[in-house]
């Protein structure tokens, strides 16, 4: 984590600095015992809010510079993580999704507000410490008119970027009040 004298300028919905490192939290593992390719394809969770709040759907990631990966873990309260998958931002910006041959588009990681959704309202987690680093990664979602053979190429070039930045979480024992 870098010095607190550094500032982000985090507005929701704004590119994050290329040279800013995120990280994915993960849960599953291949058969070769590394991060799986299952953790970059998107959640029910994720399906759900984008089409509960209008937003493009997105992997969820997290700034190094803003949140540690304990704060993460504590936010999203789940213990299933396996593995916390550094990337640079410059690098997943530089995934191209090819539709016939020419680039369609590449992806981009962006701040994202982190809230929690339930059915009648969004609570904002204001808060707690850690949640300005929310991020996501977006420009995975498949529009029928781009072929799937596309989309899977993004994710695997994703995947090795995210395999060979992935720290082996050691679980987080819940604190005694």
């Amino acid at each position: 984590m870098r010095h607190k004298w550094f500032r982000l300028n985090v507005v929701h919905n704004t590119l994050l600095p290329r040279a800013e490192i995120v990280f994915r939290l993960a849960g599953h593992t291949a058969s070769d015992g590394s991060v799986s390719q299952t953790d970059f394809d998107f959640s029910t969770g994720d399906k759900e809010e984008a089409s509960q709040t209008g937003d493009p759907q997105y992997l969820s990631v997290w700034s190094e510079t803003l949140t540690e990966i304990k704060q993460a873990l504590l936010l999203v309260s789940h213990s299933n993580f396996k593995w916390a998958c550094k990337v640079r931002v410059l690098d997943i910006a530089r995934i191209e999704i090819k539709g016939d041959g020419a680039p369609f588009h590449s992806l981009g990681v962006y701040w994202k507000r982190l809230d929690v959704l339930h059915p009648d309202k969004r609570i904002q987690l204001d808060s707690q410490p850690g949640r300005l680093g929310h991020a996501g990664i977006v420009g995975l979602y498949r529009p029928k008119s781009i072929p799937r053979t596309a989309f899977k190429l993004a994710r695997k070039e994703l995947h090795e970027l995210a395999r060979k930045g992935a720290v082996p979480l050691v679980p987080i024992q819940p604190q005694s009040p």
